[in-house]
């Protein structure tokens, strides 16, 4: 029998074409859902990952007394309004979700309800008491398995305690779980992340700020942050905005100083939000004018634009 493989030549066809759609983001659909849920109204989430993580927080979230429901490719959420969960009926079964149960804990850790969370054997398996740790600490009170393993039945607390946490190790789950508790707990929340964490991608942060939570990334040493959730009634000030949006603040106003002092800062302050405002303006009109896709610049087209810009004011 001869075992040898024959030889093949290949030879090039053309490009591969066509168009494809890249499925949603699990981290951030599982907490647009929950957002959703505390938000007061209808949010509406396109690109959503149905999976069946993502499912088993949407089941959750419904036990809840959140309404959640897809029509078409788009999902609606009918939110209760923070502190406004109700009491499942019945266990949430978390399925293999780890995100989920961990996050759903946050939640539930500063209403005034009881939840039991149970899993497959995979996840009764795995120990929730990194996330265990600082939610008992701001209140919640924690039955279950040995080294916390589900089936684990919590209840939260009302008002849960507020809390500065310093992350042990790195992780997203317990940073969120921790900024989750903090949006019904009176008071400011802050959890202090490792250096590691940094670089982390910012997606889930930024859809909390974008639904009105506050939420406020503020650097202290070298590679630390703190994120901080102030309640609704706070607003943020110039110098909070300005470092969401990692933009570099001139400076503050200090009590301490000159009138002369004073009078420059506010002053220095005032240009300086003047040029930005300036630049940001002139570049949304070169993109909005000559066509340049934010998301997918042309630089080419983008430098045209800009040439032709700035020559006509020169």
């Amino acid at each position: 029998m001869n075992t040898q493989a024959a030889p093949h030549r290949f030879a090039p066809k053309g490009p591969l074409t066509g168009r494809i759609r890249v499925p949603g983001d699990k981290s951030i659909s599982h907490r647009a859902i929950m957002l959703g849920a505390l938000a007061i109204g209808e949010t509406r989430v396109t690109g959503l990952l149905e999976g069946e993580d993502v499912l088993a927080t949407a089941a959750a979230m419904r036990a809840m007394g959140a309404r959640v429901e897809k029509t078409g490719d788009e999902w609606r959420i009918h939110g209760v309004g923070v502190g406004g969960l109700l009491q499942p009926d019945a266990a949430l079964d978390m399925g293999n979700s780890g995100t989920s149960t961990r996050l759903l804990m946050g939640l539930v850790a500063s209403h005034g309800i009881t939840a039991t969370f149970t899993g497959d054997a995979s996840l009764s398996k795995r120990p929730m008491g990194r996330v265990i740790e600082p939610l008992s600490k701001m209140g919640a009170q924690f039955h279950g398995g040995p080294n916390g393993t589900l089936p684990l039945t919590m209840e939260g607390a009302h008002p849960a305690v507020p809390i500065q946490y310093r992350l042990p190790v790195a992780s997203a789950q317990v940073k969120s779980a921790v900024l989750l508790a903090g949006l019904n707990t009176p008071g400011i929340t802050t959890v202090i992340e490792p250096p590691k964490m940094a670089v982390t991608p910012a997606g889930p942060n930024r859809l909390v700020l974008f639904l009105g939570a506050g939420l406020m990334a503020l650097g202290a040493g070298v590679g630390t942050a703190f994120m901080r959730i102030q309640m609704a009634d706070n607003m943020p000030t110039i110098s909070h905005l300005k470092s969401s949006f990692d933009l570099p603040v001139l400076g503050g106003i200090s009590m301490i100083g000159t009138a002369g002092q004073k009078t420059r800062t506010v002053l220095g302050n005032l240009v300086y939000l003047a040029v930005v405002a300036g630049l940001i303006t002139l570049f949304a009109w070169i993109t909005y004018r000559y066509h340049v896709t934010l998301w997918r610049p042309d630089v080419t087209g983008l430098i045209e634009g800009a040439t032709k810009t700035f020559g006509a004011l020169i």
